[in-house]
């Protein structure tokens, strides 16, 4: 772990983003989500009682992943990553991606999530990392 030490209480290097309707619609495409929750608006609205379009839970996961990586990438490796998306989340919506580290060592553990502006926490999750030589 070459002078790198992960403590309890860490926190990740958090970053913002703000997901847009053609971020949306793209992302449905290179995953072949065809649900048009996520890129049709009077659908959403009209059928399914939304306010709008709907982030996908798995865009979430990715930003949630590439929150893992940078973490780790100076003295490790993601071992295991698990989340889960409560809340909805519309485009336009800033967010928060964070977490702490909840156990440190060789084999840290930290919380994971993406926060909106309240402060709620849309999606949550768990990774493990792997301290590597």
């Amino acid at each position: 772990m070459s002078d790198v030490t992960v403590a309890a209480g860490d926190p990740l290097p958090s970053y913002e983003v703000t997901p847009d309707t053609v971020q949306l619609f793209c992302y449905s495409a290179i995953t072949w989500n065809p649900h048009r929750i996520h890129y049709d608006a009077p659908y959403a609205r009209d059928v399914e009682g939304y306010s709008d379009v709907l982030v996908q839970g798995p865009l979430m996961g990715s930003w949630l992943m590439r929150l893992c990586a940078d973490w780790v990438a100076p003295w490790g490796r993601v071992d295991t990553m698990t989340y889960r998306t409560t809340t909805s989340v519309m485009p336009g919506t800033p967010l928060v991606v964070g977490g702490v580290v909840v156990t440190g060592g060789a084999t840290p553990e930290a919380e994971i999530w993406v926060e909106l502006p309240d402060g709620t926490k849309a999606t949550h999750g768990r990774v493990t990392a792997i301290a590597e030589q």
